[in-house]
């Protein structure tokens, strides 16, 4: 019987687990209308600041989240993404009471600093609860969350925000995270046992730990050309990401217009992620996958661009289908991506491997925007989407080609004990 996208969730813990990071990415996501409205709006703070918030997001990913994974390899993981909860719900309640931004980019810092150390954990769980021939149906649920909720999410909180003032959306913030932890809670303990022969980390030097993640991500060459490849689409994509308001504004699109067009690219995720998720022949190229997906993301791009030159002209309606595209070639990578990294990487590492591969696409977000921002200055909007379009076509192609010398990653060299957790 063909296994859904959805037959993972049969496994009660796993669908625990899926709830649990419905929520918490919910919570995430939640504030960022609430955020940029304090800081625009409320303390009528200009561009500065809106890099500052960006920047201040992506450093958690960055600093933290390499380091707590050592850590978090090492207690059970139930425990570490309960207490991640619980910290964010004292923090986003700071948030509420913040009354400038020097003491709004502190707690925006923690509350991504727990966001770095609940992912890894969760990864963990993951790999710990679910079979290995689930494990694409799993990966492809994660990324139907944090898409979907990335469109839903900032609705919410535009709603929020219009109705009762931009501080309302952390007291929500507030109780999803309590109800993820009140969720996690019902979860068995998860402390993988080590095999036998194989040393307990406790014998281990913190920083021996702490290379073996970044060195099983170099040494695996499925796993390193993935990684790369993530990180060079994703430096791409945030050159022309924060550009998208000046781009609609210069197709004389006013706000609600690009609000339509732009949730577009959130449906076309969380529809990439339903089609990827029901299908398994992907599973036996992934990387060969990731490039395509990002061939026809840049094809995408290329058309924004030359409408952004007025080479060409279209309507909404072109433009929303073009959008919708664009996100659905997002799930075409993360979710092959996501794929690789659980299948290349033996259970001991999978939290240290998954933060190092989270904080290397994350130090994209750092510099990439501000020479978005300078090459739109000096050549304009249109020329930076469509050389970001020309250079991920290109790039894509480059992986395509390079996809077909490797393997399709499928076996994991480590004798994990895979689903050792009763579901």
């Amino acid at each position: 019987m063909k296994k859904t996208m959805f037959a993972p969730l049969r496994q009660r813990n796993y669908g625990k687990i899926f709830l649990a990071q419905v929520l918490s990415d919910l919570g995430n996501w939640l504030d960022f209308i609430a955020l940029n409205t304090l800081i625009v709006y409320v303390w009528d703070l200009g561009p500065e600041a809106v890099a500052a918030l960006v920047i201040t997001f992506a450093l958690p990913w960055v600093l933290v989240g390499p380091i707590a994974s050592v850590w978090i390899e090492r207690v059970p993981k139930r425990m570490v993404m309960i207490s991640s909860d619980l910290i964010r719900i004292a923090i986003v309640l700071g948030l509420y009471w913040a009354p400038n931004l020097y003491v709004l980019l502190p707690l925006v810092f923690l509350k991504g600093s727990c966001g770095a150390i609940f992912d890894p954990a969760r990864h963990s769980a993951i790999r710990m609860i679910v079979p290995k021939e689930s494990l694409p149906q799993a990966v492809s649920l994660s990324q139907f969350s944090v898409q979907s909720t990335k469109v839903i999410a900032p609705i919410l909180g535009a709603v929020f925000v219009s109705m009762a003032g931009a501080r309302s959306a952390f007291l929500v913030e507030s109780v999803l995270f309590l109800l993820s932890a009140l969720l996690l809670m019902t979860l068995p303990v998860l402390k993988p046992q080590p095999s036998d022969g194989e040393p307990t980390q406790e014998k281990e030097s913190f920083w021996v730990q702490f290379r073996q993640g970044w060195a099983h991500v170099i040494t695996n060459r499925l796993l390193f050309v993935a990684t790369l490849s993530i990180m060079v689409g994703l430096f791409i994509n945030f050159m022309y990401d924060g550009l998208f308001p000046l781009w609609t504004k210069h197709l004389h699109m006013d706000e609600k217009v690009f609000g339509m067009v732009l949730s577009a690219i959130g449906l076309g995720s969380v529809l990439g992620a339903v089609v990827i998720g029901q299908f398994a022949a992907w599973q036996k190229r992934p990387l060969a996958i990731m490039s395509i997906g990002a061939a026809i993301g840049g094809s995408q791009l290329l058309l924004m661009g030359l409408g952004g030159l007025e080479a060409i002209g279209g309507g909404v309606y072109l433009w929303f289908i073009v959008f919708l595209v664009l996100g659905m070639s997002s799930s075409a990578v993360f979710i092959p991506f996501g794929y690789i990294m659980q299948m290349e990487t033996p259970q001991n590492l999978i939290g240290r491997v998954s933060a190092t591969t989270n904080a290397v696409q994350n130090t994209t977000m750092l510099v990439s925007p501000s020479i978005g921002a300078f090459l739109a200055k000096i050549f304009g909007v249109g020329y930076v989407f469509f050389g970001s379009g020309l250079a991920m076509t290109l790039f894509g192609v480059s992986v395509l080609m390079v996809s077909f010398r490797i393997s399709g990653g499928k076996s994991v060299k480590s004798s994990d004990k895979e689903g050792s957790v009763s579901a």
